[in-house]
């Protein structure tokens, strides 16, 4: 249930809340974390790019591990589910992808 209610959100007044928020300068790295994702959602990708960038330079700045962790998922997502096999093909033994594939039953190698 917590889940349907995630997904069924109304982008503009999330952003409006997420620009006050700016205005006010609180949690900036992971209000900007959260305005590229909902950005990236609206199919605006030039304004996503520029608030993942800014939150990453916050991340940086601040030395916050956790919003560049968010930051690096938000990012694998948002390439689509090719980045993400291949982030999959990068992890552990070699085999554990066609494990993985072989689980359901089709054959991609």
């Amino acid at each position: 249930m917590i889940a349907d209610m995630a997904m069924d959100i109304d982008i503009p007044l999330a952003m409006n809340y997420l620009q006050k928020a700016l205005d006010a300068k609180q949690m900036l790295g992971l209000v900007h974390l959260m305005m590229g994702i909902l950005e990236y959602e609206q199919n605006n990708k030039p304004a996503s790019r520029k608030h993942f960038n800014e939150a990453e330079r916050i991340a940086y700045q601040t030395k916050d591990t956790d919003l560049a962790n968010r930051l690096d998922a938000a990012r694998l997502v948002a390439q689509g589910p090719d980045a993400i096999m291949r982030q999959l093909m990068d992890i552990g033994d070699p085999d554990l992808l066609n494990e993985f594939l072989n689980d359901f039953g089709e054959e991609f190698v």
